[in-house]
């Protein structure tokens, strides 16, 4: 590009001159693809995509796009629906942009060919859903499933409703995940589903199975309206979660510890979902997902999902904290992302700093550990995935032959 300009008879100039500048810190001397800081410090004023593929966790990033928002009028929207797109779709500086603030007074109502799932197990819960449906919903078709004969019985007696299309007794056997699965091909072809259950929880006090299911109500279904128009202005919309219950905020969540355990299920799921054009799953220490599973969504977005057959490796009853349910609920968004859709974030509520501060730190006072512990494996990993890094860009390899270098070096130093 400077050639063509030159040739065309401009001069060039140099805003920032990197080859005196120490790069410590950096994988490679390149500014303009490991330091983004470094970029808006000197006032560049083009930044390169392979920056933000480079930095994608790097803990500045998201200081980075904090940055751009505070001083320039630049729509980070574009950022953020381009990486998503070429890159990956939860990334730490990605957040923000997808986590929505929804109306619960909005009075438009959606012209939306609606579909709700209730998964009843707890029948004393179903007069709740049905008034959150009915006041913020209002226009859907109705499909339940119940785990027993008896069950089914007293929803047809007690709920004798018009818009009730499907009762089916499911069994016992995969929480809510099995019987949405089972009856999911029933709503291919609504433009949009509810996926909801009567949550309690079993092994918690009383207060946390309440506050979980307070939180998804009032993200989900009191701003349903709201949601609707999300999903109408924009058809690459194809997931729309509740933010992380308040419970976890205030405690922990899934550690990293637990997300490596469950790992091995998800990669095994992902192998088996019939995507019309394959993209990789990543293993992560925190996935972005719909606590509990429910959520709405376009069909088209997770019916190669739904579709997959786990009910042999669903353990029974009590399920342990890495199941292949716990597989399931975390690949939902990143199903959709392989589909080609996206996902937002209906907001609970924003904690301050010091919340989170107290949450991390009850997690290190849980299981007493610190770096000292740490794996050698673990180590000896990180560096290789440093190295693959250096190796893929500055030699031009491809991924395949970078990955088949660390794992025979990883195999032989094991």
């Amino acid at each position: 590009m400077t050639k063509y300009f030159e040739d065309a008879g401009f001069k060039s100039g140099v805003i920032f001159d990197t080859r005196k500048e120490e790069w410590a810190g950096m994988l490679v001397h390149d500014f303009s693809v490991f330091n983004l800081p470094e970029l808006l410090k000197r006032h560049i004023p083009f930044l390169k995509i392979k920056a933000f593929s480079y930095g994608a966790d790097n803990i500045y990033t998201p200081l980075v796009i904090e940055r751009l928002k505070q001083e320039t009028t630049y729509p980070i929207e574009l950022i953020v629906n381009h990486m998503t797109e070429v890159d990956y779709p939860d990334r730490e500086y990605m957040l923000e942009e997808k986590t929505l603030k929804l109306s619960t007074e909005i009075n438009k109502k959606s012209n939306l060919k609606i579909a709700i799932h209730l998964h009843a197990f707890y029948l004393d819960l179903i007069p709740e859903y049905l008034d959150y449906f009915d006041e913020y919903v209002q226009n859907y078709d109705f499909f339940i499933t119940t785990d027993t004969k008896d069950k089914y019985e007293q929803i047809i007696k007690s709920y004798p409703l018009n818009q009730i299309k499907k009762v089916l007794v499911t069994g016992n056997k995969g929480r809510d995940v099995l019987p949405w699965m089972e009856i999911s091909e029933l709503m291919a072809d609504y433009d949009l589903c509810g996926h909801f259950h009567t949550k309690k929880s079993k092994d918690n006090d009383w207060i946390v199975g309440e506050s979980w299911r307070r939180d998804i109500e009032y993200s989900l279904l009191k701003p349903a309206q709201a949601i609707f128009q999300e999903f109408e202005k924009n058809p690459k919309l194809g997931l729309m979660i509740a933010d992380v219950p308040s419970f976890f905020e205030h405690f922990y969540g899934p550690t990293y510890i637990t997300e490596r355990d469950i790992w091995p299920d998800m990669e095994e799921i992902w192998k088996k979902i019939n995507f019309e054009n394959p993209r990789g799953l990543k293993q992560k220490d925190s996935y972005v997902m719909s606590y509990g599973t429910m959520i709405w969504y376009r069909p088209q977005a997770l019916n190669n999902l739904l579709k997959v057959d786990i009910e042999a490796a669903v353990p029974e009853e009590p399920l342990p904290y890495n199941s292949i349910l716990h597989a399931f609920e975390r690949l939902l968004v990143y199903t959709s992302w392989a589909n080609g859709y996206d996902f937002r974030i209906s907001q609970i509520q924003t904690n301050n700093g010091f919340v989170a501060n107290f949450s991390a730190n009850r997690l290190l006072r849980s299981v007493e550990t610190d770096l000292t512990q740490t794996k050698l494996r673990d180590l000896v990993k990180m560096i290789f995935k440093k190295i693959k890094v250096i190796i893929a860009y500055r030699l031009k390899i491809g991924k395949k032959i970078s990955k088949f270098v660390v794992k025979f070096i990883l195999e032989k130093c094991t």
